[in-house]
């Protein structure tokens, strides 16, 4: 209740005496619609609470208003009176500006004068600094350069100018100075030990390399002279695969236009013999394969002689064998002429008004007998391979074979030679004859 009653007593007082009036009002405004703060109506779903709620905010919008048009009139009046206030001070203020300007600008410039002083104190002693800061790190960076060295020669050169490093004073900085000299020294020591130990052992690695490499191109020389050496021992297996007397000639006199000269150098003497070796056996060879030669052509001579004498005996034999032959043929014919005129007979002689036309198979019968094989092959009246011909056909060619090799008392092969063999034409010829 108190702090209510605070609160009411400060909205009806203003300092402000304009707002007095309005200030007088807020009292009942507050006692109206201070219960807004802690118990809120309900509005929802209640249009009359809803425009009540509207009605009561458009009461304290007004009086905003009211309040904000009597601070606009009160303030315009308080802002002329400042703009007078502050034109006044700046006319005043006018008089005593130049004066205190000229003061502002002695003093100024003396703080100029004496800024400048210390900032070129303060160069110099900057760049004191800095270049006794460079000169000790271009002690410390003659490490870098060292490790950089390849040889030891250079890294000598860097120690020996050292000392033009640490000439002249290096003021407060001395003790940083000799401690960063004595440690590149130090270290520039050592490196350079140890440059001179690695190549050392570079050099004598080197002289083992160049004497290693020595050696070898000495144990390949005399290989190569080896190998020449083997070469031509060589020719002799080549020699004993050559087939003729004239190869082996050909490679011997190769052999003897073998220069020895002095790159065999101390194997010239057991070159010279081995070459002189060669050649001998070489010789030797040529003359038994020569020798062999004539042997062979003496032999194939005999073996020609002989040939000849054989095929002489052979050509003999077979004009006897042909001579025989002919004899033997003669000698078949006279004795088959009968034989022909009985064929000649039974083809031209009178038929039965009743039997078939006569047909080999008749003929066969009629010469050889109706008991020959033969005829009983060739008495079957069916056609064999032409179905559809008004005549039998002749037997098969096996059965003419058989027919004759078993009438001659003979092997098939010979049948099949004679029919080889065999003048057709003159046969004809003699049938025709005999018909007549």
């Amino acid at each position: 209740m108190n702090d209510q009653q605070e609160i009411l007593d400060a909205a009806t007082t203003s300092k402000v005496e304009v707002y007095n009036p309005i200030a007088a009002g807020i009292k009942a405004m507050l006692e109206k619609h201070g219960k807004v703060l802690t118990d809120p109506p309900v509005v929802t779903g209640n249009a009359k609470a809803l425009a009540t709620v509207k009605a009561s905010r458009q009461e304290l919008v007004k009086f905003r208003t009211a309040l904000e048009k009597a601070r606009k009139e009160e303030k315009a009046e308080s802002l002329a009176y400042g703009r007078l206030v502050d034109s006044e001070a700046a006319r005043i203020q006018a008089y005593a500006t130049p004066l205190e300007l000229a003061y502002d600008a002695i003093v100024t410039a003396e703080e100029e004068r004496l800024e400048k002083i210390r900032q070129e104190e303060l160069e110099l002693e900057r760049q004191r600094i800095a270049g006794h800061r460079a000169r000790i790190q271009t002690i410390k960076d003659v490490r870098e350069t060292a490790n950089m060295c390849r040889t030891a020669e250079r890294v000598q050169q860097l120690i020996d100018g050292m000392p033009a490093l640490f000439e002249g004073d290096f003021e407060e900085f001395q003790d940083e100075a000799l401690t960063a000299f004595n440690e590149v020294c130090t270290v520039l020591g050592q490196l350079h030990q140890a440059k001179v130990e690695a190549e050392a052992q570079a050099a004598e690695l080197k002289r083992q390399q160049e004497e290693l490499a020595r050696q070898q191109a000495e144990v390949n020389r005399k290989a190569a002279i080896q190998t020449k050496l083997t070469d031509i021992r060589m020719l002799l297996v080549t020699a004993a695969s050559l087939e003729t007397a004239a190869a082996i000639s050909a490679l011997l006199e190769r052999t003897k236009d073998i220069e020895i000269d002095d790159s065999y150098a101390e194997f010239k003497l057991e070159a010279d013999n081995t070459l002189d070796s060669v050649c001998e056996q070489l010789a030797d060879m040529l003359a038994k394969k020569q020798q062999v030669e004539q042997e062979a052509a003496q032999q194939q001579e005999t073996v020609d002689a002989l040939n000849r004498r054989e095929q002489e005996l052979q050509a003999r034999e077979r004009e006897t064998a042909d001579r025989e032959q002919a004899q033997r043929l003669a000698a078949e014919q006279t004795a088959a002429k009968p034989l022909v005129a009985r064929v000649a007979e039974a083809i031209t002689g009178p038929r039965p008004t009743f039997a078939p036309p006569r047909n080999i198979g008749e003929v066969t019968a009629a010469v050889m007998g109706a008991d020959h094989p033969v005829a009983q092959a060739m008495k079957d009246p069916t056609p064999r391979r032409f179905a559809g011909r008004s005549e039998i056909d002749r037997p098969d060619d096996e059965d003419i074979v058989i027919g004759l090799a078993e009438h001659f008392d003979c092997t098939e092969a010979e049948a099949v030679a004679w029919l080889r063999d065999m003048d057709l034409d003159g046969v004809l010829a003699n049938l025709q004859q005999v018909t007549a």
